[in-house]
């Protein structure tokens, strides 16, 4: 999440933006161990173990990911077509990683 973050160049935006989603992401994590009676590693083994399988190949996508908004921010010529492709590409990528795991 930080290194999202981290794109954005105004501390102040950044940071209230980061004060907002990262107590909810607690407050997430809390209740669905809540709901599942303890740590999704113990009480969804299943969905914790391919969570883990995918965790690598999807850092990896997110740092190409913004290693590509990076450029996509610096370009002067709004229209490049090659680098939108990349960038969407980034983002089919990641999400057919996640599926239903969020």
């Amino acid at each position: 999440m930080q290194s999202y973050a981290d794109l954005v160049q105004d501390e102040t935006v950044r940071d209230r933006m980061m004060d907002q989603i990262l107590p909810e992401y607690e407050r997430t994590r809390k209740m669905l161990e809540k709901i599942y009676g303890g740590p999704l590693s113990e009480k969804r083994s299943n969905v914790h173990h391919l969570l883990e399988l995918r965790e690598r190949p999807l850092y990896r996508l997110h740092h190409q990911q913004i290693n590509l908004l990076k450029r996509w921010r610096n370009n002067s010529d709004d229209d490049n077509p090659e680098l939108l492709r990349k960038l969407l590409l980034t983002v089919n990528a990641i999400a057919s990683g996640l599926r239903t795991t969020g």
